[in-house]
């Protein structure tokens, strides 16, 4: 015979998966922290960038392709080593620690840099940063969140958004009274993340240079970016 599953005890049996649900995310929570990222952070933060922005190919995937991420996670490492050596003044670098039986593992990463906005045509520039001070009125300095970025084990266990409050907060003491960030256009979980944050659209009619997995290798292709801006008011400043 085949046995049934009262109304009563199916509604226990889904309340207790819930409370259970919510134990192991305060417990995840709990456990979880931001600081400004160091050195030997590095080696890790590069694996998380590569496999968050590449994935995370095997030897099934051909030697191409292997060859091809394992450059590239040398490259973010040699990349970030360098950016965390020469922060600027208003800059920062954070890292999202998960703590368990006391040994510190990052999970993820987030760069707070200082763009030049060329308020005509309006374009983000990295490579001129002092355009602002000697054109103020064509170019402005703003703070621009870079390669966010959590391993995917941790993701949804709110790493990204104590990120991105970490962003903010820092922003704020840096004398901003904004943030911008951009994404792909096809990241539609980021996408959701950042509004439920409080961000909004912003004018951009650019792309991005992104490495576009193939069947056998990965190519650089160009794909459309929104950009997003959180102005900061007196009901929106992160705590």
């Amino acid at each position: 015979l085949q046995s049934r599953c009262s109304p009563k005890s199916s509604a226990r049996a889904q309340i207790a998966a819930l409370s259970r649900l919510i134990v192991f995310a305060a417990r995840a929570a709990s456990c979880l922290s931001v600081r400004p990222a160091k050195p030997e952070d590095i080696r890790q933060v590069s694996r998380i960038v590569s496999t968050s922005f590449q994935g995370q190919p095997s030897w099934r995937d051909g030697p191409i392709i292997l060859a091809q991420w394992k450059w590239r996670c040398f490259q973010n490492e040699a990349l970030m080593t360098t950016r965390l050596a020469s922060l600027a003044e208003r800059e920062a670098c954070f890292v999202g620690i998960r703590t368990d039986d006391g040994e510190e593992r990052v999970v993820g990463w987030v760069d707070v840099r200082l763009v030049c906005f060329d308020e005509g045509d309006r374009t983000v520039h990295t490579s001129i940063p002092y355009a602002a001070a000697l054109r103020p009125s064509d170019f402005r300095m703003r703070p621009y969140v870079s390669n966010l970025a959590v391993e995917e084990c941790s993701r949804r266990q709110g790493v990204a958004t104590a990120l991105v409050r970490a962003s903010e907060q820092h922003a704020l003491r840096a004398g901003f009274d904004e943030l911008m960030l951009e994404v792909l256009e096809s990241n539609f979980e980021a996408l959701e993340l950042y509004k439920s944050l409080g961000y909004s659209l912003e004018q951009c009619d650019g792309c991005a240079l992104h490495m576009q997995r193939r069947e056998f290798w990965y190519e650089s292709v160009l794909v459309p970016k929104l950009r997003l801006v959180k102005v900061f008011t007196a009901s929106t400043s992160p705590a």
